[in-house]
């Protein structure tokens, strides 16, 4: 009875010791969904698995080595509870790649490696048969018959025979070092083509690539049964920025505002049919708010020498100033405060891309649209004398959305041409906004020489008055009339000496402000042109000197 009981206790304890051993799983998971920030995404894979009741271990492997494990998250969905018992990673070095760009690299290269040992081959084909005609020219000439390179009968050669054999080293030594000089021509275009392709494949991560991490999972299963996994993660070298286009209509006074994002990712595994969603929130830093420290306002206090010491040398000096920087930066260095990344939720905003996309690892850059909103305009014809003689187009409008639009490069298109590219600033929602669209060529503007005039005038009082003239026409060209704003300037006096009068444009006609700039309509008729000036004197004492006209 006794050694029954031991024996039952021997099975129990080995029984229940195969049950605390935690059954491997390894979990075949897709990502599903890419929440893409401007500098950084979050990953989330999901998988579908059958558990026994038990503790288990579920591994997830050929994930991005670069990933961050503070960010790794996992949860579960199923008819029966899953504990989660821990989680952690560690750093494998893989057989194959889990980008498709490398694994293309990959086989390319060993593609291009075999094009090269083919040429290369074939050079040394060349070069035997090079050996071997010298081997026969040299065996007839000298009459050799060892190694059989020359049959035992072989008669002394005629003089015939002799120009034969000349003839025929010559034909074939020039068609062999021709074949010989178009191989290695060869050779070295195989070779340029290899170190291109190694070069790209070591600037796509090449075989860091290989190194991958894999997540372990360890969980305690209540029941048998379905479980929905969903694994969670931060990856760097992903972004987005935001870009526009907007296109004007000038039949319908109307433009078309398109908001898109320029997206790439280098994450070092890609992102096939996933639902992609981008956010305007930016990870910022942050820590322990500022101390100000006192401000003392206190007299001048000159340095204390004592004269007892010797004057200290530059070498103390520098020694002592050096010694001063060092403690005050380990000082700040103690100081600096624990920092901690947090999103930003006050104006951020999320786009869900419809469908699902495929983003690939180390491609280029690809664009993918937000919204597009088409709204009346406000069109301006702008012309500014003193910068250029173009007539420029700029268009008015405003944010209709309830989210703000980022700030991103512009492209600008008239009547859906596109004709120039810039910068729109970030805009609240409502906000207004004025954006230079480019050149319209359909008004032109000609320039006439700048005229300038001197003349003394005054008996007692000597003045100077110098009178200033230019003009521009302007052609209209089109079958329209068009309004175009004139941006000009008339000089001020800093000095009451100095006196300004101004003859043109008439000042009652034009919108000026307190610093000389005005602002003149001018409508121009249909194939109309009208010439605009602007004529200024200034008058100063003439035994002074002026600057800035």
């Amino acid at each position: 009875m006794y050694k029954m009981t031991l024996a039952s206790l021997a099975v129990a304890t080995a029984f229940s010791a195969s049950n605390a051993i935690a059954a491997v799983e390894n979990v075949d998971s897709a990502i599903r969904q890419v929440t893409l920030y401007q500098n950084q995404a979050k990953v989330e894979r999901s998988a579908v698995i059958e558990l026994d009741k038990g503790e288990h271990e579920l591994v997830f492997s050929r994930l991005p080595f670069n990933l961050d494990e503070a960010s790794l998250q996992f949860s579960a969905e199923g008819g029966k509870g899953l504990t989660v018992l821990s989680i952690d990673s560690e750093v494998r070095s893989a057989e194959q790649h889990t980008t498709a760009l490398l694994r293309d690299l990959q086989q390319q290269i060993h593609l291009q490696q075999g094009q090269l040992q083919q040429a290369q081959d074939q050079l040394a084909t060349v070069e035997n048969q090079f050996s071997l005609l010298q081997l026969l020219q040299q065996g007839s000439l000298n009459g050799e018959r060892d190694n059989s390179a020359l049959p035992a009968s072989h008669p002394e050669l005629s003089f015939d025979q002799f120009k034969q054999l000349q003839k025929f080293s010559r034909t074939n030594y020039t068609e062999l070092a021709a074949e010989k000089r178009l191989v290695a021509a060869r050779i070295d275009e195989e070779q340029r083509k290899l170190d291109r392709l190694q070069q790209e494949y070591q600037n796509s991560g090449g075989d860091r690539g290989l190194i991958q991490r894999i997540v372990r999972v360890q969980v305690q299963a209540a029941d048998k049964g379905k479980q929905a996994l969903n694994l969670t993660y931060n990856v760097g070298n992903s972004g987005w920025q935001p870009q526009y286009q907007l296109d004007y209509n000038s039949d319908k006074n109307r433009l078309d505002l398109q908001y898109g994002a320029q997206i790439q990712q280098n994450s070092n595994e890609d992102w096939n049919q996933v639902k992609l969603i981008l956010s305007s929130a930016r990870p910022m830093d942050v820590g322990a708010a500022p101390e100000l420290s006192p401000w003392v306002i206190d007299f001048y206090q000159p340095p204390q020498v004592q004269l007892q010491m010797a004057a200290p040398t530059a070498a103390m000096m520098r020694s002592k100033s050096m010694m001063a920087e060092e403690g005050m930066d380990m000082k700040l260095e103690q100081a600096a405060p624990q920092q901690a990344v947090i999103e930003s939720g006050v104006v951020a905003s999320s786009f869900e891309i419809p469908g699902t996309v495929n983003v690939m690892s180390g491609k280029e850059k690809q664009n993918v649209v937000i919204s597009r909103n088409e709204q009346p305009a406000s069109a301006e014809y702008a012309f500014y004398p003193e910068y250029q003689d173009q007539i420029l187009l700029t268009v008015s409008g405003k944010n209709n959305q309830d989210y703000p639009l980022l700030g991103g490069n512009l492209r600008t298109a008239y009547d859906g041409k596109i004709i120039g590219s810039g910068y729109l600033p970030t805009l609240l929602p409502g906000e207004e906004f004025k954006q230079l669209v480019g050149e319209d060529q359909t008004v032109s503007v000609k320039v006439e020489p700048v005229k300038r005039f001197e003349e003394s005038s005054g008996l007692i009082n000597k003045s100077k008055v110098i009178r200033v003239e230019t003009a521009y026409t302007l052609q209209n060209n089109r079958q329209q009339a068009v309004e175009i704003m004139v941006y000009d300037r008339i000089p001020q006096a800093a000095n009451k000496e100095i006196v300004v009068n101004v003859a043109e444009p008439n000042l009652k006609n034009v919108t000026i402000d307190d610093n000389g700039r005005y602002q003149q309509k001018i409508t121009l008729a249909p194939n109309a042109k009208q010439t605009v000036k602007k004529v200024f004197t200034v008058q100063y004492p003439q035994d002074k000197q002026i600057e800035g006209l």
